[in-house]
């Protein structure tokens, strides 16, 4: 169930971190309204620090996330 909701977190916040880059680049085009940028970075801005922090360090959770971390990480890899 943890090794789940860390690969979650770390799709999300990879999403999320996407969305902090482009949004900004589609604004100066000239696609979004300052209200729409504003709303669509701070959304993505506070997914990004709510799911990174799971995915990244998951030994500030104590040590059973910390295991969840490395069996995540030992089954990503081929």
């Amino acid at each position: 169930m943890r090794t789940t909701m860390i690969r979650v977190c770390q799709v999300l916040a990879l999403l999320a971190l996407a969305v902090c880059v482009s949004v900004p680049i589609v604004a100066c085009v000239g696609k979004l309204s300052f209200s729409e940028y504003l709303r669509w970075f701070n959304l993505a801005s506070l997914l990004w620090f709510l799911t990174a922090p799971l995915w990244i360090v998951p030994s500030l959770f104590g040590k059973e996330w910390e295991k969840a971390g490395r069996l995540a990480k030992l089954r990503r890899r081929p």
